[in-house]
C-alpha cells in the first residue's frame, strides 16, 4: 500500500543529476494522480516506511519483490 511503500515525489521540473557512486541514470514520471515520481534507470523508486531512520533497509527483499536500489 501506498502508507508502506511511499513513492519518492518531487516538485522539481528535472530529474535529479546523480548521487554519488551512482552510475545510472534518473529521471522523472509522471503518476496518475499528476505528481512526479523520481525513478532510477527507468525503474520508480519507493520509500519503506518501517525505515526511520538513517542506514535502515529493512524493506530489501519483502514479499521477494521489493528491492534496494544499489549504484
Amino acid at each position: 500500500t501506498v502508507a508502506t511503500w511511499p513513492p519518492v515525489v518531487t516538485t522539481a521540473a528535472a530529474a535529479p543529476a546523480g548521487v554519488t557512486g551512482a552510475s545510472g541514470t534518473f529521471s522523472l514520471i509522471t503518476r496518475d494522480d499528476g505528481t512526479k515520481q523520481v525513478a532510477y534507470n527507468g525503474k520508480p523508486l519507493y520509500r519503506y516506511a518501517p525505515d526511520t531512520a538513517v542506514g535502515d533497509v529493512k524493506g530489501d527483499g519483502v514479499g521477494g519483490v521489493w528491492h534496494l536500489a544499489t549504484p
